[in-house]
């Protein structure tokens, strides 16, 4: 008997977070990601041990990556209201130029918000930016990388001390819901919902009903 495949959670994912603080969890991770990999090119003990293949492969791959880091910049810019001139400016582009090289990042991240989840054969697969699917684990994860790797000295480290953040310099500053946030949210599902039509499965219905349901519940209580 062939086991029944588990079914793909409906979306969207900023249920719990906003879509900002997931913006900035996926270029922190990225950040972290690349500067990790980054190091492991400084050490010269194992030259003896590699080819021409080797350093460029790795330096070509560290490009790739860092591709990425900008990518989820320009995303993060634009959520947090970036002008496509002030973009433009900081890849020395034309804002016509930055919008027609962004603006597929950002349509799939704008899918991806939607519907989360995809199955690729028997199992499940996040259509999230890496470092987003857990937002709380990766901000403690990301919390605890920063007090180990940022130098006593450097302005983040200094700023965060004097803010009593030393512990919490990622997760600290994340924005949360707010009302607006979730109603803004639920109003992208809606308009996502009708554009599925008759893809649109019963469990994404449900789970946009529900949402409704609860937050129209909240903010009865917070009128009353």
């Amino acid at each position: 008997m062939t086991a029944q495949l588990p079914p793909v959670p409906p979306g969207p994912a900023d249920t719990t977070h906003p879509r900002r603080a997931l913006a900035r969890l996926a270029l922190s991770f990225a950040y972290r990601e690349a500067a990790e990999f980054a190091a492991g090119g400084v050490p010269t003990v194992s030259d003896e041990f590699g080819d021409a293949y080797d350093y460029v492969d790795h330096a070509a791959r560290l490009v790739s990556m860092v591709q990425d880091v900008l990518n989820r910049a320009v995303v993060y810019a634009r959520e947090r209201g970036g002008r496509w001139d002030d973009i433009a400016e900081a890849v020395n582009l034309t804002a016509d130029q930055a919008r027609d090289q962004y603006t597929p990042v950002i349509g799939d991240w704008e899918d991806a918000l939607n519907r989360p989840w995809e199955r690729t054969g028997r199992f499940l697969s996040s259509r999230m930016p890496d470092g987003t699917t857990e937002p709380d684990e990766t901000a403690a994860d990301l919390d605890q990388w920063c007090l180990r790797h940022l130098e006593d000295n450097s302005g983040a480290r200094h700023n965060a001390r004097h803010g009593g953040i030393d512990d919490r310099m990622v997760s600290a500053n994340l924005p949360e819901h707010t009302p607006v946030t979730e109603m803004t949210s639920l109003s992208r599902t809606a308009a996502y919902l009708v554009e599925r039509g008759d893809k649109t499965t019963q469990a994404e219905r449900d789970a946009y009903e529900t949402r409704k349901r609860i937050l129209r519940a909240r903010l009865d209580q917070v009128g009353t």
